[in-house]
C-alpha cells in the first residue's frame, strides 16, 4: 500500500514538474501554486535519506545552494525588509530546482523530456502570440502589434528571446546528433522560433542571434561536413534581422535611435527624453563609483535597489522610481549586491552546462552559456523569477540530460 502511494506521489511530482517546464514561457500568476504542489509531492514521494544520498553525488548542486545562501545571508542585515523578502523569494529556484531534479533522481531520459516539454511550451507561447497579434491587427490595422510590445504580453521580450535562442540550439543539436535526417517538425519549430525571435526585436537577443550563427555554422560543418550549407546558415540567421530592419520603419527607427543615444547621451538633460539605451547607460554610470566603493563584498543584495532609487531621485527619473528599475546588467548587479564572490558564482553556474555536458552534446550547453552571459550584459536576468527559474531549470536539465550519469539511489 505504501509503495503504491509513494509511486502515485512520484507520478504527481513529475506531472507538476513538467507543468512548470511547459508553463514557464507564459509566466502565469498561478505558476507559484504549481511550484508549491510540485515541492509538496516531491517531499511526499522521496524520503529525506534518499534525497540526501542523491544530492551527495551531485557536486554541481553546491554552487546553486551556495549562491542562494550567500544572497539570503547578505540580505540579513538589510534595513529594507521588503526587498530582503523579495530577493529571497526570487532566488529560491537556486535552492529548489537542483533539490527537485537531483534530489528526486530524475534520470537522463526524463531530463531530456523536461527540455522537450519546455520547447513545446515555447512553441505554444509563440503560436499564441502570433494568433493574438493577428487578431489585434485585424481589429486595429496597426502593424506594431507584430513587434516588441505585442510580444511582451507574457513576459519581457529579452527573457522570451533568451528562451527561444536556447530552444533553437537544443533542437539544432538534437536533430543533428540523434538522427541522420533532420526531422521536419524540428525544422518547423526552429523557423517558428526564428520568426518570433526576430519579431520581439529585443536588441541584445538580435546580437546573440547573429553572433551565435557562427557557432551554428561551425557545428553543422563539423557534424555534416557540408561547408556551403554551413555558410547558408550564417546568411539565414544574419539576414532575418537585417530584412526586418529594411522592411519595418518602426524597427529601423528603434535601431537607429540606439546609435544616437550612445553618441549623444550627455545632451539629454530631461529624464523624459531618455531612451532605453540612455537609461541603461545612466544607471551604469551613476552606479559604478558606488559598486567600486563596496568591493570586494558588495552592499548586500537587499540594499542594491535602495542605492539605485537614490540615484534616480538625484536625476529626477520618476519613471525609473515608479517601475523600480534594476541595474539592467547582471554583472554589475552581482558586483553591487554580493561583490566579487557573487559575480564569480554567477559566471561559474552559467558556464556549468558548457563544461559538464559531454561530447558531442556539448553544443547545447555552450549555446546556453553564451546566450545567458550575452543577455546578462543588458538585463539583470536574476532579478525576476522568469530569469532565475529558467537559469536553474534549463541549466540543471542540460547537465542531467547530457552530463555524466550518476549511479541511481533507490527510494527508501
Amino acid at each position: 500500500m505504501l509503495k503504491k502511494l509513494s509511486s502515485g506521489f512520484r507520478s504527481l511530482f513529475l506531472v507538476f514538474f513538467f507543468s512548470i517546464c511547459f508553463l514557464l514561457p507564459f509566466e502565469p500568476r498561478f505558476l507559484a501554486t504549481v511550484e508549491i504542489l510540485t515541492v509538496l509531492f516531491f517531499l511526499l514521494a522521496h524520503s529525506p535519506r534518499s534525497i540526501f544520498l542523491r544530492l551527495r553525488k551531485r557536486r554541481e548542486a553546491v554552487p546553486f545552494f551556495l549562491f542562494f545562501l550567500l544572497t539570503a545571508c547578505s540580505c540579513f542585515y538589510s534595513e529594507n525588509k521588503t526587498e530582503w523578502a523579495r530577493q529571497v523569494e526570487v532566488k529560491l529556484p537556486f535552492l529548489v530546482i537542483p533539490l527537485l531534479v537531483w534530489g528526486a533522481g530524475i534520470d537522463r531520459h526524463r531530463a531530456r523530456t523536461g527540455i522537450l516539454v519546455f520547447v513545446a511550451g515555447c512553441a505554444a507561447a509563440c503560436t499564441a502570440l502570433l494568433c493574438l497579434a493577428g487578431v489585434d491587427y485585424i481589429a486595429t490595422g496597426n502593424d506594431m502589434v507584430w513587434l516588441y510590445t505585442g510580444f511582451s504580453r507574457f513576459m519581457h521580450v529579452s527573457y522570451f528571446g533568451m528562451y527561444l535562442l536556447v530552444c533553437i540550439a537544443w533542437l539544432f543539436m538534437d536533430g543533428l546528433e540523434d538522427r541522420y535526417v533532420f526531422p521536419r517538425k524540428y525544422t518547423a519549430a526552429i523557423l517558428l522560433f526564428m520568426l518570433c525571435l526576430v519579431l520581439v526585436s529585443a536588441k541584445i537577443t538580435w546580437v546573440a542571434l547573429i553572433v551565435s550563427s557562427l557557432f551554428f555554422a561551425l557545428y553543422y560543418a563539423r557534424r555534416r561536413q557540408q561547408v556551403l550549407k554551413a555558410l547558408s546558415i550564417i546568411g539565414f540567421f544574419a539576414l532575418l534581422p537585417l530584412l526586418l530592419y529594411l522592411v519595418s520603419p518602426n524597427v529601423r527607427i528603434r535601431i537607429d535611435a540606439i546609435g544616437k543615444e550612445i553618441a549623444g547621451r550627455h545632451r539629454y538633460t530631461a529624464p523624459q527624453n531618455m531612451g532605453s539605451t540612455t537609461i541603461r547607460m545612466v544607471i551604469w554610470e551613476d552606479a559604478w563609483p558606488q559598486v567600486c566603493a563596496n568591493l570586494p563584498w558588495g552592499t548586500g543584495a537587499g540594499d542594491v535597489q535602495g542605492m539605485l532609487i537614490e540615484n534616480y531621485r538625484k536625476r529626477d527619473m520618476q519613471m525609473a522610481i515608479e517601475k523600480k528599475l534594476n541595474m539592467h546588467d547582471e554583472y554589475l548587479q552581482q558586483l553591487a549586491g554580493l561583490g566579487i564572490p557573487g559575480l564569480l558564482l554567477f559566471v561559474f553556474m552559467a558556464a556549468l552546462p558548457a563544461l559538464l555536458c559531454r561530447r558531442p552534446y556539448r553544443f547545447a550547453g555552450f549555446l546556453f552559456t553564451f546566450t545567458v552571459l550575452t543577455v546578462a550584459l543588458t538585463e539583470s536576468i536574476l532579478e525576476r523569477q522568469a530569469g532565475t527559474i529558467f537559469f536553474c531549470l534549463a541549466g540543471v536539465l542540460l547537465i542531467t540530460a547530457y552530463g555524466k550519469e550518476t549511479a541511481p539511489v533507490p527510494n527508501s
